[in-house]
């Protein structure tokens, strides 16, 4: 919202005690200004079409909209200050932030890290679970509806949206929401709560994380398979973030914590204590601490903003509603579609226990083969970047301990037998961490794998084809492993099914265990080394020789890895290729090359490729 551009011919000059200096922004149902007052207060003035006031039922709503809009407070949000919607030209009011959106800044500067992305997570769900408690849902939550000011992030739009939604809060109808954003209930045209906003809150801090769409920005109908179907690559965002932001991508609504929550596990021992208080009673804690991590250093954290003026022509706000009360459905737009900026009244939060979140690193039970037989797709990601180090070709010593390491607990964890399977998941939970233990049973549990297994006496044989470091610390390390899987089931053939799939294990002691397990795709971002202590410039030559043969340049590397050993004169890689050469999607082919490249006096040179 930095950007202020001039006012175009038949912009007016002014607005009730606001003087129009620029526009800020223009979509299809209002243009945004920037005015200011006398005394020199600016804000952000929403000038709504005419097409949209000349409905007087469209008018009643608006106020009782406005007197909902109200309630939420100034914590990390651009608050609602006025409105005027008694003449011909209805606007509203609310806190300018004289900053860039999200998208602008990401698109600038690149992805966000460290602390200015954990500010980001925490500022932002602090203005949902400000939102969520006055009973109002965003349902267009995304990079560009987040502002990032000089005193913090701000979530805007989620002021007047209702009034041009189409259809009620309860229920889904059409797209409503900005396609790469949206959760699958939306999709779906199913129940619509609070968790529409935790899922796009999610998918928001993976773009922010790693500058891409999580789900991808293509052709619609690709965008919303990928939300119903598969996982995005989580691997940029740190430990401290991955898992409540996995949590949240949960396919089923009901699994998703909510704002709240997810704050209160971000905040972790910087929340205060408070005492029980009965359901429904208010208290701001939580979201004035959250505020105030929000807020960069050395910056005060969001002041309140001042009371919400009165305009000459403002009528008396009618009596809010009790927080899940019912409010009326909003009018439809003439476009048939939910606006930017869209929001609606949401059920009340209801307590729940205090969820343990972990990351989302679990195998997905997907039927296969007509029912007869079964694929296990694992869907998570890699973790936080090392500090720089040293540097060589080939990946360290130590990282073959963890590439073998990997190999097993990748054949343990995806292989199965109807007459055996207490002691797969025994065998599974002893090659990994607590957390991928966890999820890895609640998947189970929730697809009856088991009942699956048993009624076709199945099972499923998992072997590793190939395996390269992608990246390495002497705690962690990641690795491309090229798996292949024979499913069986009584009464078919044997599947055969071969997938690249990226895992990382941590060293535990002795001992490495596998912390997440990723299904690589066409459509799959490329996991991040940059700050890694490994590969350094050395290596990165290598695989800057590999990616330019024109076996692996006539496609995309999705992921690419060195083998550990070797004669130091000759080093292998593995290479999983897109087979498309742009706007790659999960629908391409995919295959794994095998690439042998020797020395060649101070450089390198490729002696053999190979698909697997």
């Amino acid at each position: 919202m930095t950007g202020v551009d001039p006012l175009l011919p038949g912009d007016p000059e002014r607005l009730g005690p606001y003087e129009l200096a620029g526009r800020l922004g223009e979509g299809g149902q209002s243009i945004v200004y920037l005015g200011r007052r006398e005394d020199g207060a600016e804000a952000a003035i929403k000038l709504l079409r005419a097409r949209l006031s000349r409905n007087p039922e469209w008018r009643s709503r608006f106020e009782r909209e406005l007197a909902v809009i109200g309630r939420v407070a100034g914590f990390c949000t651009a608050q609602v200050l006025d409105a005027d919607f008694s003449g011909d030209a209805p606007y509203v009011v609310s806190e300018y932030v004289p900053g860039p959106s999200l998208s602008a800044q990401v698109g600038a500067h690149g992805p966000r890290t460290g602390t200015d992305l954990d500010r980001l997570a925490i500022g932002t769900v602090t203005a949902l679970a400000a939102i969520h408690r006055a009973g109002i849902l965003h349902r267009d939550f995304k990079p560009s509806n987040v502002l990032m000011g000089p005193d913090g992030p701000r979530v805007i739009d989620f002021g007047i949206a209702r009034v041009l939604g189409s259809s009620s809060s309860s229920k889904g109808s059409g797209i409503m929401g900005t396609p790469s954003y949206m959760a699958p209930e939306q999709i779906a045209d199913g129940d619509l709560g609070a968790g529409v906003d935790m899922f796009a809150w999610a998918a928001t801090m993976v773009f922010a994380a790693t500058g891409r769409h999580p789900f991808g920005n293509d052709n619609i109908s690709a965008v919303f398979h990928r939300i119903l179907h598969y996982e995005p690559d989580m691997s940029a965002l740190p430990d401290t973030l991955r898992g409540v932001v996995a949590a949240c991508l949960a396919k089923d609504a009901a699994r998703r914590p909510e704002a709240q929550q997810v704050l209160l596990d971000l905040l972790g021992g910087a929340a205060p204590a408070a005492p029980a208080a009965p359901y429904g009673a208010r208290d701001d804690r939580a979201l004035s601490t959250g505020a105030q991590f929000a807020a960069p250093p050395h910056v005060p954290p969001h002041p309140s903003p001042p009371a919400r003026p009165r305009a000459s022509a403002d009528p008396p706000s009618p009596p809010a509603p009790p927080l899940g009360g019912a409010h009326p459905p909003p009018p439809g737009a003439e476009d048939g579609t939910h606006p930017a900026g869209s929001t609606d009244t949401v059920p009340p939060v209801r307590p729940r226990r205090r969820l343990r979140i972990a990351a989302l690193a679990l195998p997905v039970v997907l039927l296969a083969g007509g029912g007869a037989a079964w694929a296990v797709v694992a869907a998570a990601s890699g973790g936080e970047d090392p500090p720089a180090s040293t540097d060589a070709a080939a990946p360290p010593a130590g990282a073959a301990a963890g590439v073998r390491s990997a190999e097993h607990a990748v054949e343990t964890v995806l292989s199965f037998d109807h007459a055996s399977y207490e002691r797969n998941v025994t065998a599974a939970h002893g090659v990994s961490t607590e957390r991928y233990g966890a999820d890895y049973d609640r998947q189970l549990a929730a697809r009856d794998y088991r009942a699956e297994l048993e009624s076709k006496d199945g099972s499923v044989t998992t072997d590793i084809a190939g395996s390269a470091v992608v990246s390495a610390t002497p705690d962690s390390v990641t690795v491309l492993t090229y798996v292949e899987r024979t499913v069986r089931a009584s009464g078919a053939e044997p599947n055969e099914l071969r997938d690249p799939m990226r895992a990382t294990v941590i060293r535990r002691g002795d001992r490495w265990l596998l912390d997440t397990l990723y299904t690589l795709r066409a459509g799959s971002p490329r996991a991040r080394t940059d700050g890694a202590r490994w590969p350094g410039a050395r290596a990165r030559d290598v695989l800057s020789v590999v990616a330019r043969h024109p076996s692996i340049a006539a496609g995309t590397i999705v992921g690419a890895g060195l083998r550990p050993g070797g004669s130091g004169d000759e080093i292998t890689a593995l290479v999983a290729l897109g087979e498309c050469t742009s706007a790659c999607d999960d629908a391409d082919p995919i295959g794994v090359h095998q690439v042998r490249v020797g020395k060649a006096g101070d450089g390198w040179r490729v002696i053999g490729a190979r698909k697997l």
